[in-house]
């Protein structure tokens, strides 16, 4: 049967989301200009597990007599994450979802808007990270724990209005790719085991890294001012 993922939240160390388009097939696309998008700020990624029921098979003798009834467990088929963004991020948002990009008249962002009808929904992979914690403190050989999600695709979801608002909300599908179709990532992040190892490693995978594996304002190429927003995607070459 499948397994329940963890709920990602900012009040239980969620610090960063990056998402970064890959070809229509769910492997790299590499070396593109603003292909990558990240925030710093997120609030929470909410997974739940999309299954196929299994079958039941009858095993007959040749006289008809039923000498066994075998079952099979569920296949998963795809997760879907609720996101949340505490701040509307109109770069990360516009990457995942392929939506309208709203523009005032000096060029500046100032919104988005739905996928428009026939435009085929961007695939990306979408990575998140999260603190590691040994009670109070951080964990100190691998403080972080870094979680990726291929071949995904996303909308916008409802967002409510009125007293308490403040977040946007993503609803994306990660319905995943044959396991040595994705490479190592992108950004050649991936361990060995999550994309050579069964297909379910494609769309969902979780491991533990250092500080210095982890997104921050502070280091290349995430070091651009604006605490989130669009990079260039690595070339990726090896």
């Amino acid at each position: 049967m499948a397994t329940t993922q963890p709920s990602l939240a900012a009040g239980r160390g969620l610090v960063a989301l990056r998402a970064t388009l890959l070809n229509a097939d769910g492997t790299r696309n590499c070396g593109l200009t603003n292909g990558t998008a990240y925030s710093m700020c997120p609030q929470s990624v909410t997974p739940s597990t999309q299954t196929e029921a299994g079958n039941t098979e009858t095993v007959e003798c040749g006289s008809g007599t039923v000498f066994a009834t075998v079952a099979t467990d569920d296949t998963v088929t795809a997760i879907e994450l609720d996101v949340q963004l505490v701040t509307a991020d109109y770069e990360l948002m516009w990457l995942m979802t392929g939506g309208e990009l709203l523009t005032d008249g000096g060029g500046n962002v100032i919104g988005i808007g739905q996928r428009a009808p026939g435009v085929t929904a961007p695939v990306f992979e979408l990575s998140a990270w999260v603190e590691r914690r040994s009670g109070a403190s951080l964990a100190t050989t691998y403080p972080y724990e870094q979680y990726h999600w291929g071949f995904c695709t996303a909308q916008l979801g409802d967002t409510p209005l009125g007293t308490g608002f403040g977040t946007t909300t993503l609803t994306v599908r990660a319905a995943g790719v044959s396991g040595a179709s994705i490479g190592n990532g992108s950004f050649l992040d991936l361990p060995v085991e999550l994309y050579e190892g069964d297909s379910n490693g494609a769309f969902f995978g979780r491991w533990a890294v250092a500080a210095a594996d982890v997104p921050a304002t502070d280091t290349a190429p995430y070091n651009n001012g604006l605490g989130g927003g669009f990079i260039d995607t690595p070339a990726c070459a090896s």
